[in-house]
């Protein structure tokens, strides 16, 4: 019985240990601005587990667009973000 209760006790605490580790990666965000005709930066690198936050600064609506299809945000107005 004694030894059941030491195993749960270890399992929740690697449990824990798993959560306090993976909770401790900060996610990185790349911030794009759309104009009217193109982008600030207009180039720029975005590794994986990052993600890109696409603002309109513009009064042209626009799109952004996945390249393989998987998405995209439907017409963005000034001030909007996706």
């Amino acid at each position: 019985m004694h030894r059941i209760h030491t195993l749960i006790a270890l399992g929740i605490g690697l449990m824990l240990v798993c959560v306090h580790v993976t909770s401790g990666q900060n996610l990185v965000i790349h911030e794009v601005d759309i104009t009217d005709f193109g982008y600030e930066p207009s180039a720029g690198v975005s590794s994986v587990g990052s993600a890109v936050a696409w603002t309109n600064q513009g009064s042209v609506a626009h799109t952004v667009t996945f390249d393989n299809g998987q998405g995209s945000s439907g017409a963005l107005t000034n001030g909007q973000s996706f």
